[in-house]
């Protein structure tokens, strides 16, 4: 069996599911309610698949300008980025259009779907294209897909590993 240190940073506004939903992955807590992040957060979980085992590395990074120099740090080595927006929030989408890592293997997380209002398709594909997101999932607080998921990142995170 392949054992494999996979390195992750999130990012994203205020209020965009990071904390419920790793949580939920990486604990198995299943609140939906928590005390915003100050600096960062770390969560480990191993991913295991019929050949491999993914250790996985989570650093949820803050917005807070106080911590951007941090910030930097945590992201140094980094094999994906994964960025939360809310969906029906156009701010939260607009908050990572200065935060995207070019070259690296980048994740868009649309949390909250709601059915007031959405973010139109062609704003979030626009980003898609002008950001060079590698892949696109929208998950909800309570999904059982989350450890899905994570899974398809690593899988993706490796075999972006085996082209280099």
């Amino acid at each position: 069996m392949n054992v494999r240190n996979v390195k992750i940073c999130v990012i994203g506004d205020d209020t965009t599911d990071k904390t419920v939903f790793l949580n939920r992955f990486a604990r198995s807590d299943f609140k939906s309610d928590y005390m915003k992040t100050v600096g960062a957060k770390f969560y480990y979980a191993a991913v295991k698949s019929k050949d491999d085992e993914n250790h996985l590395y989570i650093f949820e990074l803050t917005n807070n300008s106080f911590f951007k120099n941090l910030i930097k740090q945590y992201e140094e080595g980094a094999q994906c980025f994964m960025y939360f927006f809310d969906i029906s929030r156009e701010g939260t989408l607009d908050f990572l259009r200065d935060k995207v890592v070019a070259g690296q293997y980048n994740v868009l997380v649309g949390c909250k779907k709601s059915k007031d209002f959405v973010i139109p398709e062609k704003t979030i594909n626009d980003f898609i294209k002008d950001y060079n997101i590698n892949d696109y999932f929208t998950t909800e607080v309570n999904s059982l897909e989350d450890t899905l998921l994570l899974q398809q990142i690593c899988d993706k995170v490796k075999a972006n590993w085996i082209k280099k």
